[in-house]
């Protein structure tokens, strides 16, 4: 890759990164200040749907790893299903006071919860710069 496109790469992924604050404004905005319990089931929700949008596009090559994508999708789904019976009413709005969960580590798990985050965080800037790269083909 040149300079050039080099850049105009680092440009569309750093819009994505800029699009993504924007989105988890408007999601505070919305939900409110969320517990880290309820935020990693709705990640599990949001994966499997990632998953259900790019799974006719995939062509692995063994069949485990196609089944356990499927696996992702049906837990995310699952959650989805008890996410929006909990938190939200029947119009998709939040409920008032809903069920949270308690998050009380130790220092040292703080570290490797971020740990993983940053993982996570990379390997989304990672799919968001193969979708950039599978536009430009």
């Amino acid at each position: 890759m040149n300079e050039h496109d080099q850049f105009i790469y680092d440009r569309r992924v750093d819009e994505a990164v800029r699009q993504w604050l924007e989105k988890s404004t408007s999601n505070v905005a919305k939900w409110g200040l969320q517990d880290v319990g309820t935020m990693l089931l709705a990640t599990q929700e949001e994966l499997a749907e990632v998953v259900e949008e790019a799974d006719p596009h995939l062509q692995p090559s063994e069949f485990g790893l196609k089944a356990g994508l499927k696996e992702i999708e049906r837990l995310g789904f699952n959650i989805r299903d008890v996410h929006e019976n909990i938190y939200e009413d029947e119009d998709g709005n939040p409920v008032d006071d809903p069920p949270s969960f308690e998050f009380d580590p130790y220092e040292d798990d703080l570290d490797r919860i971020e740990d993983e985050l940053a993982d996570t965080a990379a390997l989304l800037i990672q799919i968001q710069a193969a979708i950039v790269r599978a536009r430009e083909q």
